[in-house]
């Protein structure tokens, strides 16, 4: 029996819905990203079409999250937060440090 489908969606563009939040512009996060502005727009109309929701209101001078990109960030913040535990999870046992609990009991105290 097949499982689920897989995610429409990549962590990718969710660490550029991130940026662009956090930095304000899509300008903005493509410099922290170290991308071109058009890597990033691209992104983002490719995670709208991939969700079927618009992220963005772009009728201004300035793109604005919807009311469906706040939420959309708010899950993103949390799948990204899960994968960044993992990674963190992954480099812990690749040091080979494992989480441990080690009881001594002594004769000395009753």
């Amino acid at each position: 029996m097949p499982g689920p489908p897989p995610p429409q969606h990549s962590l990718d563009q969710l660490l550029v819905l991130e940026a662009i939040d956090r930095e304000g512009s899509f300008a903005g996060a493509a410099r922290a990203l170290h991308r071109v502005p058009s890597a990033v727009t691209y992104t983002v109309k490719a995670l709208e079409a991939a969700l079927g929701v618009p992220l963005f209101d772009r009728s201004g001078g300035r793109a604005r999250l919807t009311a469906q990109g706040l939420r959309v960030l708010e899950a993103g913040r949390d799948v990204l937060a899960h994968a960044r535990r993992l990674d963190r999870l992954a480099d812990t046992l690749r040091e080979g440090w494992e989480p441990a609990l080690s009881v001594v009991v002594d004769g000395v105290y009753p």
